[in-house]
C-alpha cells in the first residue's frame, strides 16, 4: 500500500478533493464563492500537469498511477461538464458526447492492455499533441481546460462586465475535438492488436 501514496497519486487525489470544493463553491449564489470555484478549477488543472510532471521525473510511473489519473481526468472533465449543463451554461448533449466518448475509448485502451502485455509502453497518442524540445504538450487536454475556465469565468462574469459569449462555438469545439481524438485512439487501438 505505500507504493499508493506516491507523490503524484496525492496530487491525483487532491485534484479529487479540489473538484468538491469546485462544486460546492459553483453552486452558491455569492460572487466570491463562485471566484472560489474558479481558483478550485485552476488548481485542478495545474495539479493535473503536476501529477504527470511528478510522475515522470521522479520515475514513480506506476500502472495504477496512471489509471488513477485517468479516473480523476474523467471525474473532473465530466463533473465540470454536467455542472455547466445543469446551469444551463452548455448543451446537456455535449457532457453525454464526452461521457460516451470516454466510456469507448478507455474501454478500448484497457482491452489493449489486457490482450497484450506491455503495450502500455508503446500506445501514445500522437494526435493533438506537440513536441518541443524533449517535452511533448498535449494539445488537447490544455485547450479543454482553457475552455471549460473561460465557459466558468464567462458563466461567474458575463452577468456583471461585457464578455464576449464564445461558449457555444468554444463547447462544440472541444467537443469536436474529442471525439476527433477519440476515433485516432480508437485507431491506433486497433493497429496496435494486430
Amino acid at each position: 500500500m505505500d507504493s499508493f501514496w506516491t507523490l503524484p497519486n496525492k496530487i491525483t487525489a487532491l485534484r479529487i478533493i479540489l473538484l468538491g470544493f469546485f462544486l460546492f463553491y459553483l453552486f452558491s449564489v455569492n460572487t466570491f464563492n463562485l471566484i472560489l470555484s474558479l481558483i478550485a478549477a485552476i488548481l485542478i488543472f495545474i495539479l493535473d500537469w503536476a501529477d504527470g510532471f511528478f510522475a515522470r521525473i521522479s520515475k514513480n510511473k506506476t500502472e495504477f498511477g496512471e489509471l488513477f489519473d485517468v479516473i480523476a481526468d474523467r471525474l473532473n472533465e465530466l463533473t465540470m461538464l454536467f455542472a455547466f449543463a445543469y446551469l444551463q451554461v452548455i448543451s446537456f448533449i455535449i457532457p453525454m458526447i464526452f461521457l460516451f466518448r470516454g466510456t469507448i475509448t478507455d474501454a478500448a485502451t484497457s482491452y489493449l492492455k489486457i490482450k497484450k502485455k506491455g503495450a502500455s509502453k508503446v500506445f501514445h497518442v500522437k494526435f493533438a499533441k506537440v513536441k518541443i524540445g524533449n517535452t511533448t504538450y498535449d494539445v488537447y487536454g490544455v485547450t479543454k481546460a482553457l475552455v471549460l475556465l473561460y465557459i466558468l469565468v464567462f458563466f461567474i462574469f458575463g452577468r456583471i462586465y461585457t464578455i464576449p459569449n464564445y461558449v457555444f462555438v468554444f463547447s462544440w469545439f472541444i467537443t469536436a475535438f474529442c471525439v476527433v481524438r477519440g476515433i485516432f485512439i480508437i485507431k491506433d487501438v486497433r493497429r496496435l492488436l494486430k
